[in-house]
């Protein structure tokens, strides 16, 4: 298993994984890329989680609560684009002073509905899969910031947003 910079830096791999690393950042930010089919939209529409920003923005009382993040790549061929990647923040570094967590159903919620499902005849069920979920409203109460190296950066997102230093 490659880590991401592995991947990014192999040149069979590269153009993939800066294309997926984009579209996660678009979906975090505020989209990236043009669609072909259609000019007026983007590639990959965002969700404003994540704003970009200069270093110079952030409050000087902020600035040693800075975290960093870890970029994970997987391959999931069932899904209509199988190369996931996926930011996680360092949480050992996050101040917030509120609930940073997202709410989810009990186990006992769960096993109610499934064994009322199961115990009842004649009854069909239905799951749906919400794509980014935890991406949209779930917006914070006080911005909290994150770095990410330029070099990192895959060219897309650093032409889009304009930023020879960008922060989050």
């Amino acid at each position: 298993m490659l880590e991401h910079k592995q991947l990014r830096r192999h040149p069979a791999y590269k153009k993939t994984w800066d294309e997926s690393y984009a579209n996660e950042l678009g979906r975090l930010c505020q989209g990236i890329g043009t669609n072909p089919s259609h000019p007026t939209k983007k590639r990959v529409d965002g969700t404003d989680t994540f704003k970009p920003i200069r270093y110079h923005d952030i409050p000087l009382d902020r600035r040693n609560d800075i975290t960093y993040t870890r970029v994970v790549c997987e391959v999931r061929p069932q899904k209509a684009d199988p190369n996931r990647t996926r930011i996680t923040i360092g949480g050992n570094r996050i101040c917030y002073p509120g609930d940073t967590g997202t709410k989810t159903g009990s186990i006992e919620t769960v096993k109610l509905l499934l064994n009322s499902t199961i115990s009842t005849e004649g009854v069909r069920y239905a799951t749906a899969d919400i794509s980014n979920f935890y991406l949209a409203n779930n917006k914070l109460l006080y911005p909290e910031y994150m770095r990410i190296n330029l070099r990192d950066l895959p060219d897309e997102i650093i032409i889009q947003y304009r930023h020879r230093r960008i922060y989050f």
